[in-house]
């Protein structure tokens, strides 16, 4: 994955890799502690995973066990979600 941010002096930096392994900037040489780049990481993760998880993205399979899940209908789901049963 390719990171793209900007250092606080204004310099921007992109690296491929994680927020973990973000490298020091070439022009002020800093580097946030590894605890706020290991939160930054957290965090992005979360949303990933919310983003591959949200029924409008998932597949199919993780759909129908999102709605068993809930305890939802077919039809209910899709009431529910703005979109067609089948």
């Amino acid at each position: 994955m390719i990171i793209d941010a900007q250092c606080k002096c204004g310099k921007r930096l992109g690296w491929s890799g994680t927020m973990r392994n973000r490298p020091a900037c070439p022009a002020c040489g800093h580097r946030p502690p590894q605890a706020e780049l290991d939160a930054a990481a957290d965090q992005m993760d979360a949303v990933r995973e919310r983003l591959r998880t949200y029924p409008g993205n998932a597949s199919a399979g993780m759909r129908r066990q999102q709605r068993v899940d809930a305890g939802l209908t077919l039809r209910q789901a899709a009431k529910l979600l703005g979109i067609a049963p089948s």
